[in-house]
This record gives structure tokens, C-alpha cells and sequence, in this order.
């Protein structure tokens, strides 16, 4: 490829979007945020956050506690991570909502997070609950970036999923079913 085919393929690819919307949230807080922004807002429980899971999006269940343990063990001392969410809005002269979005990347550290917030595992031989109670773990430490993104129809959004995950943390069999969720649009 010569210098001009190469900068077009990075102007056009999708990884070029612009999010809709990007902030701070705070460990304490990340899961009920995605509750806002998903369902219209209005789940009360922070396990209804796994309704907010496309079809085309793997299962939950590729990390090990161990994994989990580790990641959270890693953001309680620093490791600034991003959860990406969706919508989908057909019509980018209407305003975007941001209130039924979706998962787009970052099930499994939000699974990480509710196991730990719920209980199913310590971390430095401490509960999220002691954490809290002992102020090692507060509302002002541990931000994690919640990005939000706006795709004019599903396609495009598996589209930037099979970009995004093709070769690099996905086996074959979880981009063949999104592959194939796309095939079928």
C-alpha cells in the first residue's frame, strides 16, 4: 500500500468515530451508571446491567475467577481501564438519548466488577464491602472510562465489533457468531 491508500484505510476505518459521550466513572458507581444508560434508565438492580448484551456480543463466562481476581486486584491499584457502550441511531440529525445503549466492549471486566461488588470473590483478602468500610476502595478512587457511541444501524456496529476483536482477544468461534449475526441483517 502506498502512503495515501494507508492514511485512507485509517481515516475510514471505524476505529475514527467519534464517541457520543466519554467520563469518568468511579468503580463504586460504574454499574449503576450503565444502568442509566441503558433500558431508558429505569433498572433498579445492578444485575440488570447483563440486559444490556447484544446478541452478537460473546458470553461472559472467557474469564477465570482467577482473571477477574487479578483485574480487579489491578484497578484497585491504578489500572485505568475503558468500557465502551452503544446505541443505535438512524437518525444522526435527531439528538442521541444515550438511554438504550448497549455493551460493546468490556462484558467481561463488567463481569469481573459485579462478581467482586456482589461478593464472589476478595481481593487482598477483602471483601468490596470492607474495602468501602476499611475507605481502601472509595468514591473518588478508581476511575474507569465509560465511552459511548453512536452507530447509524446495527450492522455497522458488529461491523466495528469484528474490527475491534478479530485476531486479537476473541477465538474464531466468537467472531463467526458475530459474523454471522451480521450475515443475517
Amino acid at each position: 500500500m502506498d502512503k495515501q491508500e494507508i492514511l485512507d484505510e485509517i481515516r475510514n476505518s471505524p476505529f475514527s468515530l467519534p464517541c457520543s459521550h466519554s467520563s469518568d466513572v468511579h468503580l463504586k458507581r460504574l454499574l449503576k451508571s450503565i444502568l442509566g444508560f441503558t433500558n431508558d434508565g429505569e433498572d433498579e438492580n445492578i444485575e440488570d446491567v447483563f440486559k444490556a448484551v447484544p446478541s452478537f456480543q460473546r458470553d461472559n463466562d472467557k474469564w477465570t475467577v482467577e482473571m477477574q481476581h487479578d483485574f480487579i486486584k489491578n484497578i484497585i491499584k491504578g489500572l485505568r481501564t475503558t468500557i465502551m457502550l452503544y446505541e443505535v441511531n438512524e437518525d444522526a440529525s435527531k439528538y442521541n438519548l444515550l438511554t438504550n445503549c448497549y455493551i460493546l466492549d468490556g462484558l467481561q471486566r463488567i463481569t469481573a466488577i459485579y462478581a467482586f461488588i456482589t461478593g464472589k470473590f476478595t481481593v487482598f483478602g477483602k471483601t468490596y464491602q470492607e474495602m468501602l468500610d476499611e475507605s481502601i476502595i472509595s468514591a473518588t478512587s478508581m476511575p474507569i472510562t465509560l465511552k459511548i457511541f453512536s452507530f447509524p444501524n446495527e450492522s455497522e456496529v458488529i461491523k466495528f465489533y469484528i474490527s475491534m476483536n478479530k485476531g486479537m482477544t476473541h477465538s474464531n468461534e466468537d467472531i463467526k457468531k458475530a459474523k454471522d449475526m451480521l450475515d443475517a441483517i
